[in-house]
């Protein structure tokens, strides 16, 4: 056995236990490489491996959010798992997420800001009861010293500070967010000051707006993330594990190891250190290559929500008369599919809106004749609520020529922007309007393709003043959208959306409404 020693991370798991992919029914299901069954597997075989002479296992937050199973979970067992050591029974605990976490053994949990979707409570239960010792400075936890083979080793979690334009102050209670790169390097100072450590490890719930091997940025540079500042100022720090921009990225840079494992548990992180030499060795590893199966444990004890999630998902809630199935999801953008007529035509009637705007989201599947809550969840990813808000008709040309970004010209053909695309795709920072009729030309500068903007026939002045429904996570201007977030908000919403549009189809029995076309989009 060599001295080295191996710190393994986590991070954007975004629910998964499960490889399954719960839009498709479960009788045909296919089993996908991601999720906590598989990692568990693989973090078993990281953690016996002979090489090293001990490991630390990191989870680096957005744990909570993000699958059916979980959404299960939260809106139909309150606390309840299934524990196979308790007879079969249901137990109340926690979330099926926080359970497979106690399975596996974590040594540290950090916080990302999808993990106060469902309220602090609940943030406080998982962190109870995932077994892991919590290490992020948000919500008032402290840095812990930890010595691994002789060697004294300090940890501490930040979250970006941006988390506060996605979640509401109701939802964040007390946490507090400063500059997470001033607050990463006042920690590393004071470390430094007081215990003297050999190694000082950040868990950063958030990512790189650099590429460490090229010095080019990384998208918009607006302080969401700060990783290659940190990497690059931050004296005294060794390590810093990342996630948050769900991307694919390691390597050693002035002098310290950095890593970030994608999303949903495709790939896990490995940083091997030399103590005496200081060397260390990253690399992803990814579940696909490895072939992992599912950990028997975690199969077994979660086996009755899980099945109990299939359940209910296949609960037939209406019928539509018109199809609003997703065939081809850049093509329906474009065009705007009956789908989203749709849902804006249910954010609408929800808060009684004059405008709606929504986002395709990646994947959707769009309805078929009947209808159950599997469709929904399938079609509608994000755990979203709903605002209205007051907008003028010039804040409103802003949005719209803001969102037209998304599109592009090659060739004399509408692509989508390679700044939608990469890092990672921003499919859900489109989005398609109704209660208005416009039109675009891609093909003119940013910031003046809108050709048309008229509501009922009627073209739309700056001073004009409406009411439109939003999701919160726009609401508060996410997805590069700072002219949304200070406009004055009417009304609330915080039924999640995928219960609101459940709600809507089990009142109406039926969908049935005459097709809008009020989109035209051209090059």
């Amino acid at each position: 056995m060599s001295d080295k020693i191996r710190i393994i991370s986590t991070s954007d798991v975004h629910g998964k236990v499960f490889p399954h992919e719960y839009s498709y029914e479960k009788a045909y299901a296919l089993e996908f490489e991601y999720g906590f069954a598989k990692l568990a597997m693989l973090v078993k075989s990281l953690r016996n491996d002979k090489s090293i002479s001990d490991s630390i296992l990191i989870d680096n937050g957005d744990t909570l959010e993000g699958s059916p199973l979980q959404s299960f979970y939260y809106r139909n067992l309150g606390n309840c798992v299934s524990d196979a050591k308790a007879g079969g029974a249901y137990r109340y605990q926690a979330s099926p997420v926080s359970y497979a976490m106690s399975l596996m053994g974590y040594d540290y949990i950090n916080i990302g800001n999808h993990d106060f979707d469902f309220g602090r409570p609940e943030l406080a239960k998982h962190i109870e009861a995932c077994g892991a010792k919590c290490i992020n400075l948000n919500i008032g936890y402290d840095y812990d010293i930890k010595e691994i083979a002789g060697y004294k080793f300090a940890f501490f979690g930040v979250l970006t500070h941006l988390t506060t334009r996605w979640e509401s102050a109701e939802k964040l209670g007390d946490a507090t967010f400063p500059d997470a790169f001033t607050l990463a390097k006042e920690t590393v100072k004071k470390i430094q000051e007081k215990e003297n450590p050999d190694f000082i490890v950040c868990c950063y719930h958030g990512g790189l707006e650099k590429n460490p091997e090229t010095g080019m940025d990384l998208g918009r540079d607006d302080g969401e993330n700060q990783g290659y500042k940190m990497l690059s100022e931050i004296d005294g720090l060794d390590v810093i594990v990342m996630g948050h921009q769900h991307t694919l990225s390691a390597g050693v840079y002035n002098g310290k190891a950095y890593c970030q494992p994608g999303v949903d548990g495709t790939h896990i992180s490995v940083i091997d250190i030399d103590p005496e030499t200081r060397e260390m060795e990253v690399k992803l590893i990814s579940l696909r290559d490895e072939e992992m199966l599912m950990d028997g444990d975690i199969c077994m004890d979660l086996a009755r929500v899980e099945d109990a999630c299939q359940q209910w998902l296949d609960k037939p809630i209406g019928t539509s008369k018109i199809d609003l199935r997703i065939y081809n999801e850049d093509k329906e953008r474009l065009e705007k599919s009956q789908f989203i007529t749709f849902i804006n035509k249910v954010q609408m009637d929800r808060l009684n809106g004059d405008i709606s705007s929504t986002s395709l989201f990646k994947g959707a599947t769009g309805f078929k004749k009947h209808i159950t809550l599997r469709n929904i969840v399938g079609s509608y990813a994000f755990p979203n609520t709903l605002v209205k808000k007051r907008i003028s008709g010039k804040v409103l040309r802003e949005y719209i020529e803001k969102t037209l970004e998304f599109w592009d010209v090659e060739d004399g053909y509408i692509i989508i922007s390679q700044d939608y695309l990469e890092p990672i795709p921003q499919h859900f920072n489109y989005d398609i309007f109704d209660g208005i009729e416009y039109a675009a030309e891609i093909s003119r500068p940013k910031g003046s393709r809108l050709t048309k903007l008229k509501r009922n026939g009627v073209t739309i002045n700056d001073d004009d003043e409406f009411g439109i429904v939003i999701n919160n996570y726009r609401a508060a201007g996410g997805g590069n959208y700072p002219m949304l977030a200070e406009l004055e908000i009417l009304s609330e919403d915080l039924t999640n959306m995928v219960d609101v549009i459940a709600e809507y189809i089990e009142e109406h029995g039926e969908i049935d409404f005459e097709p809008v076309y009020n989109v035209s989009i051209k090059v």
